[in-house]
């Protein structure tokens, strides 16, 4: 599975180069993601920010209602800036379609 994001940002300025993206989570809470460029994209603009439809892989550890506990631990080990690998999210944000929505 994967879950959706918007891309934010991106540095190529260093090797390899670094994206952003952010989501919120089913409480609302705004989370960051910083992560190698090569895991999770296949092209992007990179002049228009921000980008809907990015998704980035996980594995949906429970359900709850309407809500899953989605882990990025695996296949990348993923982690927000704050460290965090799982999150509650809304099943209508994940998608079992690997990388671009577009």
């Amino acid at each position: 599975m994967f879950l959706r994001i918007t891309f934010t940002n991106f540095d190529l300025n260093t090797q390899p180069g670094f994206w952003e993206g952010e989501f919120l989570d089913a409480f609302g809470k705004k989370h960051v993601i910083i992560d190698k460029i090569p895991i999770i994209f296949e092209k992007f603009d990179e002049k228009n920010f921000p980008q809907e439809g990015f998704l980035i892989p996980g594995k949906i550890i429970e359900r709850k209602g309407n809500r899953v506990l989605f882990s990025l631990c695996e296949p990348f080990y993923i982690t927000s800036k704050e460290g965090e690998t799982n999150f509650y999210v809304f099943e209508d944000q994940l998608n079992d379609k690997p990388l671009l929505l577009r």
